[in-house]
């Protein structure tokens, strides 16, 4: 009785146990959203505090990555409450932000899905709109966030649409959250990404391994104006702002390598001269007046006709691109005028060929001559042939043409994209509807100041939790920057990239084994770890896309995790069982064992009996066993 009610006990904690767990882990889960929320609405309070004592003037520096090599520039920016990190281009020649969702895959074309999700190409994870305590889905009834009305398949959900020059394309849902650039956050209506073209981010499916979460940007965010795109949720930078009181204008240092993205403002300390401005010519485009082209000095006279209806400043085309009723008189006037330098003369540069070329000093400079403003005479953006020029990677002294030409059929003259703004500094004041451009020696970006960071371990090591279960406290890290022998705190927007190296767990919630966070204004980053089974978990932290790792660079965390309770219950129960199954077991076979040694020795003795009996007595021999036997069963 007592054995039934012990096993029934420990059945009962079994159950408990097994009921109890999910739940505290949910548990768990909601109070870390709580505290987190909780930090994030502090930080916002006190930002918008800030803000308010600050002047209209006050302005947020973001870091940009990547460059003309990789075709675009993009930042990291913060979607949702809490916040998850997002790498996007930065594009002001379109306005809609875009990131994908879980049920994004890649496209063939609009009407070919490939097997291929966007997860599985980009480093950043998707968009989980659940996490997010500020996340609404925006309904195609809403005409305030759903101008178009456009409906999607559950007859709820408002549809995007986004279609680039290059045909490549971006489809999906909107979605009404919080939006954090640099130092500033705003309620703002964006694209969740359900479909998304493989030449957006020059992909193919099946990802080759170079491909595999390598693509490092996730989504675009347009910087232009509402009225370009009306009907594809918000310009972001017109919601920050409108919510932040923010003096409306930005400004784009581009170099080769990374650049800074300044909200609210310029900063003018890499500039090499004045900033000279000319006039915006049609709000819905960074559209300006371009007024001819000059090659070495010597003008083209190309007819103001020939430079269509708008000219735009557009940071997300890589290459200086020029509609034909230019394109033709400016290559003809380089065969005829350098016949003899490789892509000029033979095996042309705009037939798709790249050229090996030990010295790129002997070509032409080209000029783009812009009328200035507000009394400002003319003047030129300078396009060297250290800029026109782009190197390949794989191939030393290998060059390909950075100029390019549209069809006849359009409204564009020239699209002045990054072959020509990474040589300066382009304020876009919009407030005065102007756009100034200074020239630059390089941007102070993270490539050109990465000896001075170092990435230091804050909190988060040594930890120890159950199987399943979130640890408690987030792994934080702070960038430093090491500047006149003086410690001082980083510029945020500092991409840091955490890696699980052994041991079973992943990062919450994106539940990826690699996964990218960015520095707050005081350098500070976190990530939350979940594990997913039991020992010990390291997990390395570094500072993204540094072009010299070093020691100071990288920090590691020490995780350990303990089997779940239930679990061990469960062990010590089977445990508890095989023991006594195994007693039982070895007292059966001892008592087999006994039983069979007493029979041999019973039959021994009436053997030997039989052999001491006289020969006549043999054979009744039947009839004395039959007796012995009778005597055993009364014994």
């Amino acid at each position: 009785m007592i054995n039934n009610k012990t096993t029934l006990l420990a059945i009962c904690v079994v159950i408990i146990l097994l009921l109890y767990e999910p739940y505290k882990v949910q548990c768990r889960r909601l109070n870390v959203r709580k505290k987190i929320k909780k930090t994030s609405d502090s930080i916002v309070i006190g930002q918008k505090e800030m803000k308010y004592l600050e002047s209209l003037d006050s302005i947020s520096s973001i870091i940009m990555y990547g460059g003309l090599t990789t075709f675009e520039f993009y930042i990291p920016i913060l979607v949702g409450n809490p916040p998850q990190m997002f790498t996007v281009i930065v594009d002001t020649g379109s306005t809609a932000l875009a990131i994908p969702s879980p049920e994004c895959y890649l496209y063939r074309s609009r009407d070919t899905k490939s097997k291929c999700l966007c997860s599985s190409a980009n480093m950043d994870g998707t968009y989980l709109a659940s996490w997010s305590a500020t996340s609404q889905l925006v309904q195609c009834s809403d005409s305030s966030k759903c101008p178009s009305l456009r409906c999607g398949n559950d007859g709820q959900s408002c549809l995007f649409n986004l279609t680039f020059a290059d045909q490549s394309f971006l489809d999906g849902y909107l979605v009404y959250d919080q939006v954090t650039l640099g130092d500033y956050q705003a309620m703002a209506t964006f694209g969740a990404i359900q479909r998304e073209s493989l030449t957006f981010s020059h992909l193919s499916c099946p990802l080759s391994q170079e491909e595999q979460n390598q693509i490092p940007n996730d989504g675009i965010l347009g910087l232009s104006y509402q009225s370009l795109d009306p009907n594809n949720g918000d310009s972001i930078f017109s919601k920050i702002v409108q919510q932040n009181n923010l003096s409306d204008s930005f400004s784009m240092c581009m170099g080769q390598h990374g650049g800074v993205l300044v909200l609210g403002g310029v900063d003018n300390s890499s500039q090499l001269g004045p900033m000279l401005y000319t006039n915006i010519t049609n709000e819905k485009f960074y559209s300006i007046n371009i007024m001819d082209v000059h090659i070495d000095g010597t003008a083209l006279n190309i007819p103001s006709s020939a430079f269509g209806k708008v000219n735009v400043v557009d940071s997300g085309t890589s290459l200086l691109i020029l509609n034909q009723a230019i394109y033709i008189p400016f290559t003809l006037f380089l065969t005829q005028r350098y016949p003899t330098l490789p892509g000029f003369g033979l095996d042309y540069f705009w037939l798709g060929k790249c050229h090996l070329i030990e010295d790129i000093s002997i070509y032409p400079t080209f000029h783009l001559v812009i009328p200035g403003s507000s009394g400002i005479s003319n003047f030129t953006l300078e396009i060297k042939p250290s800029l026109y020029l782009i190197p390949l990677d794989d191939q030393p002294f290998y060059y390909c043409f950075g100029i390019q030409t549209i069809p006849y059929n359009t409204d564009i003259g020239i699209l002045v994209g990054d072959v020509v703004l990474q040589n300066y500094n382009v304020h876009y004041n919009r407030e005065r509807g102007q756009i100034g451009f200074a020239p630059i020696s390089q941007c102070n970006s993270i490539y050109t100041q990465s000896d001075s960071y170092q990435l230091v371990k804050i909190d988060g090591d040594q930890q120890q939790t159950n199987e399943g279960q979130l640890y408690d406290r987030a792994l934080t890290v702070q960038i430093q920057s090491t500047i006149n022998s003086s410690t001082v705190v980083a510029l945020n927007a500092i991409i840091v990239e955490f890696q699980i190296l052994s041991g079973s767990a992943q990062f919450y919630p994106s539940s990826l084994q690699i996964i990218r966070n960015m520095s707050d204004y005081n350098g500070i980053v976190t990530m939350m770890v979940m594990s997913s089974g039991y020992g010990n978990v390291q997990i390395q932290c570094q500072i993204w896309d540094l072009k010299s790792s070093t020691s100071v660079h990288t920090v590691q965390f020490t995780l350990h995790s303990k089997m779940k309770p239930w679990k061990i219950v469960t062990i010590i129960l089977s445990c508890v069982a095989v023991l006594v199954f195994i007693c039982i077991l070895t007292g059966y076979l001892i008592h087999k064992k006994r039983l069979l040694e007493t029979l041999k020795n019973y039959y021994y003795k009436l053997d030997n009996t039989m052999q001491m009996l006289p020969q006549s007595s043999v054979g009744d021999t039947s009839s004395l066993m039959d007796d012995d036997l009778s005597i055993d069963d009364e014994k």
